[in-house]
């Protein structure tokens, strides 16, 4: 049966994104809807706001309905979001252009303006030779409020050897020097998008029994899903471990139960698929997605099933490997 697919009440909708134009306060609290309805945090442009359904009762009485009337169309099955996600983009331009031609707002980039002066954007003139520098977030309570002389006394509690300040047109910091703190502004030129340190991580030994959550890993390259454990406490490359014949998996849900256990038997033949463009090729295929192997005894969908989930319900996995895995190993290799 084919289901219905179900689009947002159109009056509704043009009549919020018509008033959020032309009205800062209206913005926050018709973006903050669109929030709760596509469940996304928009808190870089309203920092420490959170839509709830009594807050319609904000809105000018001629508003109201309109806003119910998008909250009880979100709790039929089947929405289509597209024209929110549409709508939501147009927004934001506005509520930046307010911002930026404000009193307000002009007297913030005054102040950004003197202390650019003093921590310019750096240039990456010398690459740096080490592996292990990783840029992490710092001072996430300052994201989306205006950039301070307090701003830059509390990232400098953290002894950077360098700070910089990018507008939101530099694009975004790639880290290439140790201790390099970046402060990425907003496109209203004075809130901050993001506060980055890059730091040198230590060398260590990849553990032989890894505890994780399992991933269907990809990226280009791969050619197709690496069945992995991403490590508890890491991320990125150094975190992901990759699953190899003669492994040992134990599989758990949530809370550590266990679900399956056995020793790692790849089956490359299951589920094989030609390549639509080069029909002399192929690889397996499951759940709609190229992969290298399935468990031997399971089918390709099923076996898929334990790693292609969404992100809030993952399965666990304790991963015994069979010879030891060097430290942040390409997964693809």
């Amino acid at each position: 049966m084919r289901r219905r697919l179900v689009k947002p009440p159109s009056r509704s909708l043009r009549k919020l994104v018509a008033a959020a134009l032309r009205d800062i306060t209206i913005a926050r609290l018709t973006i903050g809807l669109f929030d709760m309805i596509m469940g996304i945090d928009s808190g870089a442009l309203f920092p420490g706001y959170r839509c709830t359904c009594g807050d319609l009762a904000w809105l000018p009485s001629h508003l109201r309905s309109h806003g119910r009337a998008l909250i009880s169309w979100a709790c039929k099955p089947n929405v289509v979001l597209n024209e929110i996600v549409f709508a939501h983009a147009k927004i934001i331009p506005s509520i930046v252009r307010a911002r930026r031609n404000s009193p307000y707002g002009r007297r913030r980039i005054r102040i950004v303006d003197g202390l650019r002066k003093q921590f310019p954007p750096l240039r990456p003139e010398k690459q740096s030779q080490s592996r292990n520098l990783e840029t992490i977030e710092v001072l996430s309570l300052e994201i989306g409020r205006p950039l301070s002389d307090g701003t830059i006394r509390r990232l400098q509690a953290l002894q950077p050897a360098q700070i910089e300040i990018r507008r939101h047109k530099d694009g975004m910091y790639a880290p290439w020097a140790e201790r390099t703190a970046s402060i990425q502004l907003q496109a209203d030129g004075f809130s901050i998008e993001a506060i980055a340190l890059t730091v040198q991580m230590s060398e260590r030994l990849s553990p032989r029994i890894i505890h994780g959550v399992l991933e269907d890993f990809s990226e280009t390259g791969t050619e197709g899903l690496v069945w992995s454990v991403l490590e508890d406490g890491e991320r990125d490359y150094a975190g992901i471990h990759t699953i190899e014949e003669g492994d040992h998996l134990t599989i758990c849900d949530g809370l550590g139960n266990r679900v399956w256990a056995g020793k790692i038997d790849c089956d490359r033949e299951i589920g094989w698929r030609r390549y639509p463009l080069n029909p002399v090729l192929g690889q397996p295929c499951a759940l709609g997605y190229w992969i290298h192997w399935t468990q031997h005894g399971f089918k390709p969908d099923d076996w898929a099933r334990f790693f292609v989930r969404p992100r809030a319900d993952r399965m666990r996995g304790i991963l015994r490997k069979r010879k030891p895995q060097a430290s942040g190993a390409d997964p693809s290799s």
